[in-house]
């Protein structure tokens, strides 16, 4: 994808595209873009966060939440200098 000679070429390309194929290839790739769409780490925070709250959620999926949610704070946590010292297999 960093290749100089190929991103030159593509920009070319698109240069001589009329202004709808312009908004045509604009779309496509809006498109493919909400398809491969990855949620973040927040986003995924707050879904263990609404399991973990949900008390019809089972002990098990639960307990898979805190896990995931430790998971995704780590690396905040070391960032921060200190150090989280849950040990989840208490909490069982």
């Amino acid at each position: 994808h960093s290749d100089p000679e190929k991103l030159k070429e593509s920009a070319q390309s698109h240069e001589r595209l009329s202004p709808s194929e312009l908004q045509k290839s604009q779309i496509e790739i809006k498109e493919l873009m909400e398809k491969t769409k990855m949620l973040s780490d927040v986003e995924l925070m707050k879904i263990a966060i609404t399991d973990l709250n949900n008390v019809s959620t089972s002990l098990e999926d639960r307990y898979r939440a805190l896990l995931e949610l430790l998971e995704l704070v780590e690396p905040l946590d070391n960032a921060n200098g200190s150090y989280l010292s849950i040990n989840v297999y208490s909490l069982r």
